[in-house]
């Protein structure tokens, strides 16, 4: 992964199906220039991330979303991972 250069854009891509997370660096005119997949085992929710010089940091927390649950029965679906 690159390091930070004035300008440069980060994004982090979350979607319902794997992989669910993907990190993404753009350059300052907006070009992707980088697209890494991340593991994680499920459809966690994610809300914060840290980028500092040299790391692109995710934290893979214990609560998830099972999208399965809320289709069949309409409910949140939000759930503790057995760790």
């Amino acid at each position: 992964m690159s390091l930070v250069i004035p300008g440069e854009m980060f994004g982090f891509y979350y979607q319902i199906v794997s992989p669910y997370l993907t990190y993404q660096v753009f350059s300052k005119e907006g070009v992707l220039m980088e697209s890494v997949p991340i593991t994680v085992r499920d459809n966690v929710v994610m809300h914060d991330f840290a980028i500092t010089e040299n790391y692109a940091i995710v934290m893979d927390l214990s609560l998830v979303i099972k999208f399965k649950v809320y289709s069949l029965q309409s409910i949140l679906p939000l759930c503790k991972r057995s760790l």
